[in-house]
């Protein structure tokens, strides 16, 4: 079989740069989730399945212990498996319509999937100037490539650890989200996927 590679066209997942959100927006929406001004709120979002692997996330977040508060805004399957793994400081939230608002009250985003083809809810995540963990999962390391913290998939211990890195080091919370914002702003921008699909029909229209 021939294989014509020119005909092939890999064109990533693009989403919307956000502004940054005031402060005061911040503090509110922290307030609704219950969050003491000494939380370190982290965020987790998708659907309560295996491939997914929300537990990790709650053991991690158990281990990690206070001040980590773990978000999980999703429905699915595993909710009670989940709930029995929970711990005073995993609140799940179920489904969720304002997971901006999530986000943005966050402290950091992790995705423990066992793979992903370029998740949504990741970019946004760092375009918000989330630090990012993510599994070592095929496609979460392509997404966040060196401007992330990468840890093998089902490994609790080893996200606790990164969490824990990521509350002790402010300095290192800024750097991760500032580099990340940038991934997206130069990989992974809405306007640049919209820009390359119609380039595509485009020359496939003129051929």
């Amino acid at each position: 079989m021939t294989r014509h590679t020119d005909k092939l066209h890999l064109i990533p997942n693009g989403v919307e740069i956000p502004n940054d959100l005031p402060a005061h927006d911040r503090d509110a929406y922290r307030r609704l989730l219950g969050l003491e001004p000494s939380d370190f709120a982290v965020a987790w979002a998708g659907a309560l399945q295996p491939n997914k692997d929300p537990l990790t996330f709650a053991r991690a977040v158990s281990e990690a212990g206070p001040p980590v508060v773990g978000l999980v805004a999703g429905e699915g399957p595993m909710r009670a498996e989940l709930e029995r793994a929970a711990t005073a400081n995993l609140r799940i939230l179920g489904h969720r319509d304002d997971l901006d608002r999530i986000l943005g009250a966050s402290d950091a985003f992790v995705m423990t999937s066992e793979r992903e083809g370029g998740s949504f809810v990741m970019l946004e995540a760092m375009a918000r100037h989330l630090p990012a963990v993510v599994s070592d999962g095929p496609g979460n390391p392509e997404a966040v490539g060196n401007d992330g913290i990468i840890v093998p998939f089902g490994d609790a211990r080893a996200l606790a650890d990164a969490l824990r890195r990521l509350v002790a080091s402010p300095e290192l919370r800024r750097d991760l989200g500032k580099r990340g914002r940038g991934r997206v702003e130069r990989l992974y921008d809405a306007q640049r996927m919209v820009a390359a699909t119609r380039a595509v029909y485009e020359g496939m229209i003129g051929a």
